[in-house]
């Protein structure tokens, strides 16, 4: 997704758990990832053996997801951005390595979608969000549950 300045910033598919599923989204989270950075000490020596990550990515936050509540019209599961006590989002910096792959996420709306609504703008607009497992709408058609 595109900020108002331009920048894009994509949500994510983060494995969180050891025992995460092969298929399946129990023991992954979904962030906005929006820094991807090395350590200043790790560009000084990259040989240097570390127990740390090599690249590092920081990435805002969405609720955990509740694989048991469908929504009941789209079949799809649902996920909203986290705030703190100041209502300000809640980021974290996780390894690079922990981002499985792009989520699609498709703004939850009531009524008539925000007129500004568009591909690059509907993280910054919404606040709830399905996750999207299908990358195009026939997917959507041929691979959804009836």
């Amino acid at each position: 997704m595109h900020s108002a300045s331009g920048t894009s910033f994509d949500p994510v598919l983060i494995h969180d758990m050891d025992d995460a599923e092969v298929v399946g989204l129990t023991g992954y989270s979904v962030g906005e990832l929006r820094l991807i950075f090395r350590p200043a000490s790790l560009r000084r020596n990259p040989n240097q053996p570390t127990k740390f990550p090599q690249s590092l990515a920081y990435v805002l936050s969405f609720s955990d997801i509740k694989l048991n509540q469908l929504d009941p019209n789209c079949k799809l599961l649902q996920v909203y951005k986290l705030y703190n006590a100041r209502q300000e989002r809640v980021g974290r910096v996780i390894d690079l390595a922990s981002i499985v792959r792009p989520c699609p996420l498709s703004p939850k709306h009531e009524g008539m979608a925000h007129i500004f609504t568009d591909p690059y703008t509907s993280l910054e607009l919404y606040q709830e969000f399905f996750i999207n497992p299908f990358m195009t709408h026939s997917d959507y058609r041929s691979l959804r549950v009836a």
